[in-house]
């Protein structure tokens, strides 16, 4: 009889503590848009060289976001990569000729390649046509860079599957403050 009370408070208690652990979760202050660029990738690069987009400098528009959501910067904690993706402007835009690539959030006028830090990746691209390519974030406190009034982006196409079409391009990226 006792070793049964024991296994019913056992089976009773488990299941109540493993109730109350739970992942922590980071709450984030508010999304944080970076303004859209568009490009156009243009037709005919060839598989054995490396791209880069440069898009310098981008208006981080932070005062007025802080402004908006009554924050001020002692408050945040970390601003991370949340979702990016390259959209093509018409329908028929394909990006399965790219392998792999990555985008760099870097200081403004920084002339090198592979400036800064890399934020967003995607290696590999799916294959099948798409007209929309959603890129993986990175875990990286971009803090530093992101309250500043302007910043640098680079998108580095790093392999190709095939020869380029011509693809009109919107590139759309936003974090999260914590």
């Amino acid at each position: 009889m006792m070793r049964w009370m024991q296994m019913t408070w056992i089976i009773v208690c488990v299941p109540l503590v493993a109730s109350t652990c739970r992942p922590e979760q980071t709450v984030f202050l508010f999304e944080y848009p970076l303004p859209e660029r568009q490009m156009e990738i243009p037709a005919g690069l060839n598989v054995f060289g490396q791209y880069y987009f440069n898009f310098d400098p981008v208006p981080t528009f932070i005062n007025g976001l802080l402004q908006t959501h009554q924050i001020d910067t002692a408050a945040i904690k970390a601003i991370v990569p949340y979702q990016a993706r390259l959209v093509a402007v018409y329908p028929n835009g394909d990006y399965s000729f790219i392998a792999r690539l990555s985008l760099r959030l870097c200081v403004p006028g920084d002339p090198t390649d592979k400036c800064g830090v890399e934020v967003f990746w995607r290696d590999p691209t799916p294959e099948q046509p798409t007209n929309v390519l959603e890129l993986v974030p990175h875990s990286v406190n971009v803090k530093e860079y992101l309250l500043r009034n302007e910043v640098k982006l680079q998108l580095i196409l790093e392999q190709l599957r095939d020869i380029s079409p011509a693809v009109e391009t919107r590139l759309q990226v936003e974090f999260r403050v914590e």
